[in-house]
């Protein structure tokens, strides 16, 4: 349930701030793999194509980090919320 759900992006996020090799990717790996993500996305899409990104919301916090980066323009993310829609344009 929710409780569950805080509890793994409270630990996830704890586990990224002190380095603990207690994920599998650290928080830096993350935003890597996320920076990639998008570089091939703008390659293999126009400006006029639209994309659906589905992931854990841990996840869309590090993608929402790098979307900003590119020059996207959405909504800023502090907790990403369950089966909610977040758009970014460029």
């Amino acid at each position: 349930g929710e409780k569950y759900i805080d509890d793994w992006h409270t630990y996830t996020n704890l586990s990224w701030a002190k380095g603990k090799p207690t994920i599998a990717e650290s928080i830096d790996e993350s935003r890597y793999r996320s920076r990639k993500f998008i570089e091939e996305l703008e390659k293999k899409t126009d400006e006029e194509d639209n994309v659906l990104i589905v992931c854990h919301g841990t996840i869309m916090t590090v993608l929402e980090e790098e979307l900003r980066n590119k020059g996207f323009v959405g909504e800023e993310i502090v907790y990403a919320e369950n089966g909610e829609l977040y758009l970014y344009e460029k």
